[in-house]
């Protein structure tokens, strides 16, 4: 959408006479793209200290507080800017609740704490961290030391479970875009049977 916005905008500025009408073509279709571009049902912040869930009410997050910049991001990205975090907290994705997504069970802890009051998993197939765990889990487990290497994690629920995408995928491989250690792969599908025997 960037460089139809930036040719329909340089057409619109440079060029002389009627032909600039020409230059509202690539704004009109960077328009109709961004309506059509389908938000993650699943954010998780690089940091593990936040997830946000699409929910009817809009973007549910999983704190009222931490990761500010993320959860504005985030918010404004869905059209809800100036929603404040808190709002959007109780949106029913609490921290320490396992909360349903695609099939799977998505739970979010924080802390040392936190983590240690869960046993295994705590019942859920994706577990979102902010500390890394002495013992690896039964589960995909999102947690710093991973989030470092794959930047933060979108999720989109198919009928085939939940595709998830890192941020350090969706960018490739950049100069100024390091990352701790090698690149880090996420399964492209968390599909609910296949998880579910390995709870």
């Amino acid at each position: 959408m960037l460089p139809l916005v930036a040719a329909g905008g340089l057409v619109l500025a440079l060029w002389q006479g009627r032909g600039r009408a020409a230059g509202l073509a690539p704004l009109l279709v960077a328009a109709l793209l961004w309506g059509r571009a389908e938000r993650p049902d699943l954010l998780v912040s690089e940091s593990g200290g936040l997830a946000g869930v699409l929910t009817e009410a809009g973007r549910g997050l999983s704190r009222p507080r931490g990761d500010g910049f993320a959860a504005g991001i985030w918010l404004e990205n869905d059209g809800a800017g100036g929603t404040e975090q808190a709002i959007a907290a109780g949106r029913g994705v609490a921290a320490g609740t396992a909360h349903p997504l695609a099939g799977l069970r998505l739970l979010h802890v924080t802390g040392k704490r936190g983590l240690a009051a869960v046993t295994g998993c705590g019942g859920a197939d994706l577990l979102v961290v902010n500390v890394i765990p002495e013992a690896p889990r039964p589960c995909l487990t999102l947690d710093p030391a991973l989030l470092r290497r794959t930047g933060s994690v979108a999720g989109w629920a198919t009928p085939a479970g939940l595709r998830l995408e890192s941020a350090a995928a969706r960018a490739g491989k950049r100069l100024w875009t390091p990352h701790a250690g090698p690149p880090a792969e996420l399964p492209a599908l968390l599909a609910p049977r296949r998880i579910a025997a390995h709870r």
